[in-house]
């Protein structure tokens, strides 16, 4: 197992894609419940939390879904 993100086996890289799934999805998306549960007096700052929050989730999972799809090697056409 190397630390090698492009390595011959790719394990490192999927690690990596581990741990950012697991920060974007889990910690953003709590952040994203506890926001709209505990900020709803400050509505205002509430969704600009909300809406960062959502859009870094967004864009991690297709930045790192769509870069996992390359290093393994799918194709969507005949």
């Amino acid at each position: 197992m190397g630390t090698n993100i492009k390595g011959s086996n790719g394990v490192a890289f999927y690690f990596v894609h581990g741990y950012v799934f697991f920060f974007a999805w889990i910690i953003f998306a709590l952040f994203q419940i506890f926001s709209a549960r505990y900020f709803k007096h400050k509505w205002e700052t509430n969704m600009v939390f909300h809406a960062a929050s959502g859009s870094l989730i967004t864009f991690a999972t297709m930045f790192w879904g769509f870069w996992a799809i390359k290093i393994k090697g799918i194709t969507f056409y005949a």
